[in-house]
């Protein structure tokens, strides 16, 4: 069954496009008939999927956009005695994104950050607890203000590429958004005690999640959803810094 707004008149219409060779009451039945519905169906998929690195790298408007133009492509492909446009363009709009996303994804994984920081996947909801590999480790030369304040100078030193950290393409409005974020994480490592050390029980040692998230969302004005992508990031850059740290010294492992 179709959506309420791709109805049967919308099914007609398209037979009415498909059916006449005058290019004026093509583009008319377009503009009037076929351009919201379209527009509709292209947004639905769009946000229902949540195509993060299309979105990084095109921002919700454009990339809408491009999918409207894509799906206006098909019009002339539809075949309606073998069923419904609605079905035949929402499976191929869905694949579009897909394969736009795989091949962005595949390109920020490729592109030569200043550092590798690891081959596994940003989308894994990675937290700043210390590592579990970390955990019995000897802590006793570990000195946990020194290490907030390097990571604190190297965030400041990097800020520009860590907000684009791995994408050959970013849309100035996640960019922005980015950098508000780093911003509030140097911030909140500057002026709280956020990193809990207990020397009795070290696994325990942490990088308050649930606060930084909370002042992202309420100072930030920022939802979960559009900054955990990007903090992800940021995490497993901690968790690489980290590492450095306790095993040189230096988060740079040097």
């Amino acid at each position: 069954m179709t959506k309420h707004y791709f109805t049967k008149e919308t099914e007609q219409y398209i037979s009415e496009y498909l059916n006449t060779e005058d290019e004026y009451l093509r583009n008319s039945i377009y503009i009037e008939h076929l351009h919201v519905p379209f527009t509709t169906l292209v947004e639905c998929v769009y946000r229902r999927f949540k195509f993060n690195y299309v979105d990084i790298a095109y921002g919700d408007r454009d990339a809408i956009h491009m999918g409207l133009s894509f799906i206006s492509t098909l019009l002339p492909k539809i075949d309606l005695n073998k069923g419904k446009a609605y079905s035949y363009l929402s499976l191929c709009i869905k694949n579009y994104y897909i394969q736009l996303n795989k091949r962005l994804y595949n390109e920020s994984i490729d592109f030569d950050s200043i550092e590798q920081i690891t081959e596994e996947s940003s989308d894994t909801n990675h937290s700043f607890n210390i590592p579990k590999e970390l955990i019995e480790l000897d802590y006793r030369d570990f000195d946990i203000k020194d290490y907030t304040k390097c990571l604190t100078e190297y965030l400041e030193a990097h800020i520009d590429k860590l907000i684009s950290y791995n994408y050959k393409r970013i849309c100035p409005k996640i960019q922005d958004r980015n950098r508000k974020v780093l911003l509030k994480f140097i911030e909140i490592f500057k002026n709280s005690q956020i990193l809990q050390f207990d020397t009795q029980v070290r696994k325990n040692a942490s990088y308050g999640k649930q606060l930084i998230y909370k002042k992202l969302q309420t100072e930030l004005g920022l939802k979960n959803p559009e900054f955990r992508h990007f903090t992800n990031r940021i995490a497993l850059l901690h968790t690489q810094l980290l590492k450095n740290y306790i095993n040189t010294g230096n988060i740079y492992g040097k």
